[in-house]
């Protein structure tokens, strides 16, 4: 995942949760966000994808690059 998010313009996270989910957070302009949304929909996890819930705000400015948290 942090190879394909490396292709946007986005800022954030990407966590794997003690439920088995995935909770990915960025911040990058609206057109960066929509293509890597779709990106994920495209690659090889796009199957995996059972629910996925997507909310918009503004960006606060929490992140410098892109990690995985654990």
């Amino acid at each position: 995942m942090k190879r394909l998010v490396c292709g946007y313009d986005v800022s954030g996270t990407i966590e794997n949760l003690a439920d088995g989910q995935v909770k990915l957070v960025a911040e990058g302009q609206a057109g960066e966000l929509k293509e890597l949304m779709q990106a994920v929909r495209d690659s090889g996890m796009g199957p995996m994808i059972r629910d996925e819930q997507v909310s918009w705000s503004e960006a606060i400015g929490d992140f410098v690059g892109f990690e995985i948290v654990r």
